[in-house]
């Protein structure tokens, strides 16, 4: 805090004197998390003596706003010849010629710590010009403040230039807002900044600036706040040993030191990911879980941050005893490598993945062994095939009771194995994460995850699209189903097989729960849905609609029928040889209507999957075309299409397939979902020898189907579109799009 710096009691920091003009920026930046700053030159020269500071109080939490000159160097005013109107016109911010000009590790680093700032959105340039176009504006003042609302305003002959810090005799005056009348005084000047901001001063313009924030990150936006706290250190020991000819005081070396042992710990210690801290919900969800004895379930929609919620649940840990040990588990190996990102956003280390793909038991079983006598931290994370595997089981008994497992996707924890696995495990501190926690069709095993999490619905952390939409958490949407019959041949089948499957039923009195041949036949007739031969063209008269309405079909995910069984039916899937002739399929309808599009699958055998996903996020790829993948927890938050061309009835995998098209993004303001839903005819003749049969048979089909709808229609922006599209079928049929049995 800025309190607690030893300030000078003049109020000035001069050269030669015991506070260096230096010393100001050091101590300053160390014990404050904003930082406005009105600059006359803002020359690679400036960047040394900030470069020393400007990481640690980044991750601080720091944000700054810059108001510069518009001319950026002494040298570009040469260029010019002091024509300010002239300057304005070109590009003076032009960062591939700076970054060409760079001369040393302190520019590269500095400016790397901007590009970090324009990524977090905490950093804001506003370039100024005279009014009258004489001059130059050339201030040299600013304001650091801290969280606890103090402030320290500065102003001097310093030109915050390396030669001006350490060589030239400077001096800066610094006014406290907690002493005498320096409230005043920096409310004045606070105010005085706004007004420039605002573009409120007659004698001053704003010129535009926000190519550079582009550029920046183009060129420098490649470093996460470890790499730049490392880099920090690093120049830190350069500048200390550089001092001593300098100066033969040692006060700068002393002030310098300081930073480095702060750089040092904040590099150690564990943070939350964001300055903001957590949300209030996230905040909640740790005290609830504490209150249900350290075990629950965290029901929350996808995109509302289940990750970041329970492992800000393990930072609070580490905060009250000093560790942190953690299992997580995870479906796949694309979000082992995606919680290990998430796991380093929050500084922990010693991370081991644990997947079949790689080489984990070396390194767990040392961890164990040191976690035996000691407060070793490490995180496992582990997919569940790994977790019940003989290799891992095997190492279970040596796994600290204090650790805290992690079960994401936690409704995949009612398996058979996995729930064995559960029952013989010590550790105590559990959560569950999961947007659809129960498993369907399997009310035994959603009992077994109750007792597991010590949890049931409605769950102590229940967070539900609908508030996620009202908070801005998720981006809004509007949602366009597209009608499709079934061929006079697969309406048949469908038929045939359902009067079967009530037979089944009406024979065993709904005990039915083992019988096979009622698995086998139900598996058909969904798949006759899924795959209906319908839908590929109105696919492809979706698609040719888009591009020609948009221009584009950039950012747009298309999640493909599935040739095999439903998911709500298989917990394992693996592509086959029907599964690559539908995706091949779609994908070529992308082609056709738009031969420049570039499109790429992205299916359980699609090699190096995080580099497709990261190419797709960047535009590279233009449109993913999906099957049995980006349900569960990966993230593709530049998605703005979505076409489901993959019927199902369970609402797990329809809820996971729109919170990925839901994820906001800075560049995108809303999301599109098309669905192509398979609807029955309703031109039956009412003289059909079985017409009693074959009407309920085509309200059952309508009625699953409206299910899916009805979630996805209730909470668009253009709900009245469904109900409109939708009104003749419902009528037919007797059926309500907003009745009560489908909000169960």
């Amino acid at each position: 805090m800025l309190k607690e710096v030893d300030w000078p009691n003049s109020g000035v920091y001069r050269s030669g004197t015991e506070k260096e003009a230096v010393e100001f920026y050091l101590d300053a930046f160390q014990n404050s998390n904003k930082l406005d700053l009105l600059l006359g030159y803002f020359s690679t020269s400036a960047i040394k003596l900030m470069s020393v500071g400007i990481a640690s109080f980044i991750a601080n939490g720091g944000s700054m706003r810059i108001v510069i000159n518009n001319i950026l160097t002494q040298k570009d005013k040469d260029l010019v010849k002091g024509d300010v109107y002239a300057a304005s016109q070109i590009d003076l911010t032009n960062i591939s010629k700076l970054s060409r000009a760079l001369s040393s590790s302190y520019d590269l680093h500095f400016y790397e710590c901007l590009a970090y700032l324009v990524s977090q959105r905490r950093i804001e340039f506003t370039v100024i010009a005279p009014s009258d176009g004489a001059g130059i504006a050339h201030y040299k003042s600013g304001c650091f403040y801290d969280d606890i609302g103090d402030s320290v305003y500065f102003k001097g002959s310093c030109n915050f230039s390396r030669n001006a810090l350490i060589n030239n005799l400077e001096e800066i005056d610094i006014t406290r807002s907690w002493l005498n009348d320096g409230l005043a005084k920096v409310t004045g000047q606070i105010e005085y900044f706004e007004d420039i901001l605002g573009d409120k001063l007659e004698v001053v313009k704003t010129i535009d600036a926000s190519h550079i924030e582009v550029a920046l990150q183009e060129k420098f936006g490649n470093k996460d706040i470890n790499d730049l706290l490392e880099s920090e250190i690093s120049l830190q020991e350069d500048l200390i040993n550089e001092y001593s000819p300098i100066r033969s005081s040692s006060r700068q070396e002393k002030a310098i030191q300081t930073i480095k042992s702060r750089s040092e710990k904040i590099l150690a210690t564990p943070r939350f990911p964001y300055p903001q801290g957590p949300f209030s919900y996230q905040s909640d969800a740790y005290d609830n879980w504490v209150k249900n004895n350290y075990r629950g379930m965290f029901a929350m929609a996808t995109g509302t941050g289940k990750t970041i919620t329970s492992l800000n649940c393990l930072l609070n840990e580490w905060n009250k005893t000093g560790t942190y040990r953690a299992l997580i588990l995870v479906p796949t190996i694309a979000l082992v490598n995606q919680w290990k990102e998430e796991c380093k956003g929050f500084n922990f280390m010693n991370i081991i993945t644990v997947s079949s793909k790689s080489k984990w038991e070396s390194k767990l079983k040392d961890h164990l062994m040191l976690a035996s006598f000691s407060k070793n931290e490490f995180i496992v994370i582990s997919t569940y095939a790994s977790f019940v595997s003989k290799r891992f089981i095997q190492l279970m008994d040596m796994f600290p009771e204090d650790m805290l497992i992690i079960a994401d996707e936690a409704h995949n924890v009612g398996s058979k194995q996995i729930l064995n696995q559960f029952r013989n495990i010590k550790i105590q501190k559990r959560i569950g994460l999961s947007a659809t926690p129960e498993r369907k069709y399997d009310e035994e095993s959603n009992d077994e995850i109750d007792k597991i999490f010590n949890d049931s619905y409605p769950y102590i952390v229940s967070f539900t699209m609908e508030e996620a939409l009202r908070r801005g958490s998720l981006c809004s949407y509007k949602y366009y189903p597209t009608l499709v019959e079934l061929s006079d041949n697969e309406y048949e089948r469908y038929y045939d097989i359902s009067l079967k499957i009530a037979s089944i039923f009406a024979a065993s009195s709904g005990e039915v729960k083992n019988n096979e041949e009622l698995k086998k036949l139900l598996m058909i007739r969904s798949s006759i849905i899924n795959k209906a031969e319908n839908k590929l063209p109105a696919f492809k008269r979706v698609v040719e609609n888009i591009h020609a309405t948009k221009g584009t079909l950039e950012y747009m995910l298309v999640y493909a029928p599935e040739g095999s069984l439903p998911e709500e039916l298989q917990e394992v899937y693996e592509d086959d040889v029907e599964d690559m002739k539908i995706i091949n399929e779609y994908t070529k309808v992308i082609r056709d209507v738009a031969p420049n599009v570039f499109v790429s699958q992205y299916t359980s055998s699609t090699k190096d999957r995080p580099s497709v996903l990261k190419k797709y996020s960047s535009g590279e790829i233009n449109v993913l075309t999906s099957m049995k993948c980006l349900d569960e927890g990966v993230d593709v938050p530049r998605s703005e299409f979505a076409i489901f061309c993959s019927s199902t009835g369970n609402p797990r995998q329809f809820i996971q397939r729109r919170g990925r098209v839901l994820r906001k993004h800075p560049d995108k303001t809303m999301a599109t979902i098309y669905d192509l839903v398979v609807v029955p005819t309703i031109n039956m003749n009412n003289e059909h020898d079985n017409f009693e049969s074959y009407y309920n048979v085509n309200r059952k089909l309508l009625k699953k189907e409206v299910k899916r709808v009805y979630d996805f229609s209730y909470l668009a922006l253009n709900s009245t579109y469904t109900d409109d599209l939708l009104k003749e079928y419902l009528d037919y049929f007797e059926l309500n799009l907003y009745e009560d049995e489908y909000e169960q």
